[in-house]
């Protein structure tokens, strides 16, 4: 293997105009950071929405080798080069003006353009989220190979809403075609991809990054509290299957005693008769388990306390004193963060019985009680085992949460090898893709 003194330079552009400004940007920052402080890596440019301001998770920015680069929503640029000064059926007649002076005339050519301009003295470009809900500006055309990670597939395995879904196969289709090398971040992602593209040829490589960001700060657990409840930090999506816990805390006998506490974005929302404006298959989904906890009656507040989302040092008091964690996941792409953020407190946790689950806890040693997520029986039976068993199952944890852990810069260290040999095989093979 070449030393640091034998690895040429390699000038990177972060290509990621779409980012949660939560986790998003957190995990980001903390890939950026790990990658730039990685072995022949000289330099990054960070392509990033110019409503989010990046620099506070980067306060040195690594030396000097991490320069922002914002860029502005796609889907406002289409609304300001819209209608000449407000007149009806004129879209048309500015964007030809526009195109005639060389100038983008709609989103997807906004894109290009920002990406020929700042690919400019870039080796190879690096899109860490493909899963794009968008239409335009997925991996612009250019000279330069692009190297794209995958984070999952659940959009197709789980879907939601039609039109996301069609959208999200031709963006994945589009990767695997064009893309000079896809990286999974779970071998249970890169089994879903050769079930849903089994002719793709791009090369590919799994690196494990279901590790807590560096700005993560996660509370050890007291110990057994006199206030005990069950914690799921979710959503309202399909594959989180919150359905499967509110039926379980519906029929488990002992809910009472141990409540569930939801923390998480719309959860909060969960109650009858309540519409908050949502885009359209939020609202369908938000409805549908409106109806739910309807049904199920007397269940909120006294068995199930659902919280919405709540702020980072809330949610890490809330995990840290939590009697266990609960994970009811259909499908993750790569592992689960609450689930590594409980282990990391010395929490243990109850947790869906899933390829992806198995492979994330491989690499710890912390006991996991697991439960099949397609049985409600199944959880409540957990859930007595668990209780029954818990001093030995919290001590257990306890002592697991040290175990060692991938750091990111070793994460960061094993992109860049992904990267410089891309880099390399495209300068030793013509026909390599660049787009």
């Amino acid at each position: 293997m070449a030393g640091p003194a034998e690895l040429f330079p390699v000038k990177i552009l972060f290509w990621a105009p779409y980012i949660n400004p939560g986790g998003g940007l957190k995990l980001i920052g903390s890939l950026v950071g790990a990658l730039a402080r990685a072995d022949g890596v000289t330099s990054i440019r960070l392509v990033h929405p110019g409503s989010v301001d990046p620099s506070p998770w980067f306060p040195d920015r690594s030396s000097g080798r991490v320069e922002f680069w914002p860029l502005e929503d796609p889907s406002v640029y289409n609304r300001i080069i819209g209608r000449i000064a407000g007149i009806p059926f004129t879209t048309r007649l500015r964007r030809e003006w526009m195109r005639r002076n060389r100038k983008p005339a709609d989103a997807g050519e906004y894109l290009q353009f920002q990406f020929e301009e700042a690919s400019r003295g870039c080796d190879i470009a690096y899109n860490p989220w493909p899963h794009n809900h968008h239409q335009f500006g997925l991996l612009p055309k250019g000279s330069i190979p692009w190297v794209v990670t995958i984070q999952d597939f659940l959009a197709l395995d789980f879907p939601w809403d039609p039109a996301l879904s069609v959208r999200e196969y031709s963006n994945l289709q589009d990767v695997v075609t064009h893309a000079a090398h896809v990286v999974l971040s779970s071998q249970a992602s890169q089994d879903a991809l050769r079930r849903h593209f089994p002719e793709a040829q791009c090369p590919t490589s799994i690196i494990h990054h279901a590790v807590l960001p560096i700005s993560t700060r996660v509370a050890r657990a007291p110990g057994p509290a006199d206030n005990r409840y069950f914690l799921a930090a979710t959503n309202i999506v399909p594959h989180k299957n919150l359905e499967l816990l509110l039926l379980a805390w519906s029929r488990w006998a002992r809910a009472a005693e141990f409540p569930l506490v939801v923390m998480g974005h719309l959860t909060d929302a969960i109650r009858p008769l309540h519409y908050p404006a949502l885009p359209a298959n939020s609202w369908i989904r938000l409805v549908t388990l409106q109806a739910l906890v309807s049904r199920l009656g007397n269940l909120i507040p006294d068995r199930v306390r659902l919280l919405g989302y709540v702020p980072e040092a809330e949610a890490s008091r809330l995990m840290s004193g939590a009697t266990a964690l609960v994970m009811p996941s259909l499908g993750e792409g790569g592992g689960s963060y609450p689930v590594e953020e409980a282990l990391h407190a010395g929490v243990p946790v109850l947790c869906s019985d899933i390829p992806v689950m198995r492979e994330h806890a491989s690499r710890r040693t912390a006991p996991i009680t697991w439960f099949d997520p397609d049985s409600v029986d199944s959880l409540v039976r957990a859930l007595d085992r668990f209780v029954e068993d818990e001093p030995a199952l919290r001590s257990a944890t306890v002592v697991a949460a040290d175990d060692p852990r991938p750091s990111w810069e070793e994460i960061g260290n094993a992109y860049a090898a992904v990267l410089r040999r891309t880099l390399q095989d495209s300068q030793a093979s013509p026909t390599s893709p660049t787009r």
